[in-house]
């Protein structure tokens, strides 16, 4: 009772709302039981021959929905072939995208650019 005297008026409505909140949803449950049971009885079904399927939430759950929206779509890109390599031969590169740490130091090997070393015929695939 100490505790209630300590709590103010705000944080009483509440828990009275709350409370009320309870008690329906206590009485609701309490008369869905009954008309369960009477539906039960008049066709003569024991609660036990209920499949454990038919008594689960239907719909996707929380857990679902979240795992179906951070899901990143399947890449539809087709595969590019490379057109250019690196002398060794053991690395290669498409021409797209961010250049390549071996290209660029091609390039400052030989003074060139980018450009410079997609024209050169030595380089490519």
């Amino acid at each position: 009772m100490t505790r209630l005297k300590s709590l103010t008026a705000a944080q009483l409505k509440k828990m009275i709302n709350d409370t009320k909140a309870e008690l329906d949803r206590r009485e609701t449950i309490k008369a869905v039981t009954l008309e369960i049971r009477t539906i039960l009885k008049k066709y003569k079904i024991d609660i036990q021959e209920i499949d454990a399927q038919a008594l689960q939430k239907t719909g996707v759950s929380k857990r679902q929905k979240k795992a179906n929206a951070s899901a990143k779509p399947s890449d539809q890109r087709r595969a590019v072939k490379p057109k250019y390599k690196d002398p060794d031969g053991t690395t290669t590169w498409t021409g797209r995208g961010r250049t390549p740490s071996w290209v660029l130091g091609i390039c400052t090997k030989h003074g060139i650019d980018v450009d410079s070393f997609k024209e050169d015929g030595r380089f490519r695939w």
